[in-house]
Order: structure tokens, then C-alpha cells, then sequence
């Protein structure tokens, strides 16, 4: 299943404002401070694997009032289970790019730092772009790389536009099983192109 941060995400009003805390559950003053109990609810949510027997479940939240989307992959017009996503030891991808649209503060720091802080294995994928005006590879994942605790916990490959960069992603999400972390692509900060084999 992909979860896909919807435009409603930025807050743009008082009405929404309301509406994401009605979904958490929690009176939180201002926008960022809002924004960032949701990753950490999202995060929390995540590390259980499954919604709550004996309460709401925020992923339900955050969908049914239009900040999150919950999009299938396992079969078309599949409906998404969300009680029982994403199941016992997950890994995450998180994904941005240089033509994302979302008008906030960095969510890509804000959601990683949430799934590091509940110990939730995760790469953060970059697609890029190019264009007149367009940041350099890697800009999107950089945040990540630049900042040593996140970049000893966290992989990041910035090249997912690429088939060998959505390859990457693959190993990379397989080897943070094994505690193998690496920054990977052909942008600013990648130590190199393609995870290393290890031997079985």
C-alpha cells in the first residue's frame, strides 16, 4: 500500500487545522507544532503494524479526513485494509523529489526524524526531475545525508527516477534488516551508485 500526503497536509486554514487535530485526537497549537504530532502519530502507528483493538486508528483518521490517501498495490480498485497495514516488522520507503508540491517545512526531515525516533527501519527515495531552475540531485535527500544521526540510521538513494535507482531502493530496504545503511545514487552526498554485494 502507498500512503500519499495529500495538499490539505499545509493547513491552509483554520477549518483544517481542526480537522487534523480532530484526526489525532490532540489540541496542539500551530501549524508545525500540529504537522509534527501527526508524523509522530503516523510513526507510532507504523512501529504497531496494526490499528488498535481498543481505539481509533490515526491512519483511518488522517485518510478519512483527506491529509493522507491510501493507494493499493496489490490489485486494482482493491480496496486498502488499513487496520491490519503495514503488519508486523515493517520497513519504510519514504518518497519526495524536486517537483513535489507540498508548500511546508521540510516533511521529509519531519517524517524521517518521526520513523527514527519509534525505530522504524527507512530509506528516503528522491525522484528527480530536471528543468531550467531545478536544484541538483540529491538536494531532496540531503537534509538526511547532512545530518549525522539520521544519516547513520536512515539510507537514501536519489536517483528513483532511474531504473537502477529504484532497484536500489529494493536492496537497500533488504539490507536495513542486517543493520546496513547506505546513501546511494549520483547526487550531492551519495557514497556511491549501488548498495555493495554481501555475501550470504
Amino acid at each position: 500500500m502507498v500512503l500519499w500526503v495529500e495538499p490539505s497536509w499545509e493547513l491552509g486554514d483554520l477549518e483544517a487545522a481542526r480537522s487534523m487535530a480532530d484526526a489525532l485526537g490532540a489540541v496542539v497549537r500551530g501549524d508545525v507544532a500540529m504537522r509534527a504530532t501527526a508524523w509522530t502519530a503516523i510513526a507510532r502507528r507504523l512501529a504497531e503494524g496494526t490499528a488498535p483493538e481498543d481505539g481509533p486508528d490515526v491512519l483511518a483518521n488522517l485518510v478519512g479526513a483527506g491529509f493522507l490517501r491510501a493507494e493499493p498495490v496489490e490489485a486494482e480498485g482493491e480496496e486498502p485494509v488499513l487496520g491490519t497495514y503495514p503488519g508486523p516488522g515493517a520497513r519504510v520507503l519514504l518518497v519526495s523529489g524536486t517537483g513535489a508540491e507540498l508548500a511546508v517545512e521540510d516533511p521529509v526531515v519531519g517524517a524521517t526524524t518521526a520513523l527514527v525516533r519509534e525505530q522504524v527501519p527507512t530509506v528516503v527515495g528522491e525522484v528527480y526531475s530536471d528543468g531550467e531552475d531545478t536544484p541538483e540531485r540529491g538536494t531532496t535527500v540531503e537534509p538526511i545525508r547532512g545530518d549525522e544521526e539520521l544519516a547513520s540510521d536512515v539510507s537514501t538513494v536519489d536517483d528513483l527516477d532511474l531504473v537502477v535507482g529504484r532497484a536500489t531502493v529494493v536492496l537497500a530496504l533488504e539490507d536495513l534488516a542486517s543493520g546496513v545503511v547506505g546513501h546511494y545514487g549520483y547526487g550531492v552526498g551519495a557514497d556511491r551508485s549501488i548498495p555493495g554485494w554481501t555475501p550470504p
